[in-house]
């Protein structure tokens, strides 16, 4: 089975997160640098984007949510995982 991804976006309630990917990576320590040059290299700044932490559903058990009860539905889905060598 062959599957086409027209768009990917990439939400993060970390506003940290989200600055660090604006910024210049050589002013960011290695480990950060490495991480935040392979995602500007592999997305479109448009694709970033952030959630308010209240509204995540990734946190819904954190939270305490009873799944059952909340309004809030989790629908499983394909999970495309890629991995490039940037040297």
């Amino acid at each position: 089975m062959k599957i086409s991804f027209h768009s990917t976006v990439l939400w993060t309630d970390s506003t940290i997160v989200l600055a660090w990917i604006q910024k210049d990576p050589s002013v960011l320590k290695p480990f950060v640098r490495n991480r935040v040059g392979t995602i500007q290299n592999l997305t479109e700044v448009s694709a970033r984007q952030h959630v308010p932490s209240k509204e995540s559903p990734a946190d819904i058990i954190s939270r305490g949510i009873d799944q059952e009860k909340s309004k809030i539905v989790i629908c499983g889905g394909l999970v495309r995982r890629s991995y490039k060598i940037i040297q």
